[in-house]
């Protein structure tokens, strides 16, 4: 049985957000992460499959910061995060020389 708590006590979206983040130990935010770069790609499916790699990447990149921010990601994903997002620009660059 979990200790819903502090989410029931919560008085704003954030403390509910971080509640739930910390009773599944912070795969909520993962996941989100996740959800928004698979949502983005088929988003940018359009465009070829670089460019919205890329275009998703970057997205994603954008709300880890923010997630980071907010303290509810730990620094080692947004590093991972961001290199990949530098790892699929510098290959879109290189491609298209």
């Amino acid at each position: 049985m979990y200790n819903l708590t502090n989410i029931s006590t919560s008085t704003n979206l954030l403390q509910f957000y971080v509640g739930v983040d910390q009773l599944v130990e912070g795969w909520f935010t993962l996941i989100i992460l996740m959800s928004v770069f698979i949502i983005s790609f088929i988003m940018f499916k359009g465009y070829d499959t670089v460019t919205a790699l890329r275009s998703s990447s970057f997205m994603t990149s954008i709300l880890a910061i923010l997630f980071f921010i907010l303290e509810l990601i730990d620094q080692t994903y947004l590093i991972i995060i961001i290199v990949m997002t530098g790892l699929l620009v510098a290959y879109d660059i290189m491609k298209k020389e």
